[in-house]
């Protein structure tokens, strides 16, 4: 049987109602005895360093500040190298004219 259509709505939280968990898995078919199992081996799943969905959002903002201020970084660079080029080209136009 699938666990996770059963299990998958929990979503790496803890099960809270292990009674009515052992009730669901029984009703779709599980013994009394691999729903026990199967609840005993949740609770003790160690969530404490999953991140959440907050979490992950608040990766992404940070991710999109660093790609803005990189942006910004690489853009000067190629505008200061395209000034620096095109002055090296004014000075030797100069030294050859």
């Amino acid at each position: 049987m699938r666990l996770y259509g059963i299990l998958g709505a929990y979503g790496g939280t803890t099960i809270r109602d292990t009674h009515k968990t052992i009730g669901n898995l029984q009703k779709r078919g599980f013994t009394a005895q691999q729903a026990e199992g199967i609840a005993d081996a949740f609770k003790e799943i160690d969530t404490a360093g999953l991140a959440t969905k907050a979490d992950i959002n608040d990766l992404r903002q940070e991710i999109r500040a660093m790609a803005l201020r990189l942006y910004r970084h690489v853009s000067a660079i190629l505008i200061a190298h395209g000034l620096g080029t095109a002055a090296l080209t004014v000075a030797l136009l100069q030294l050859i004219g």
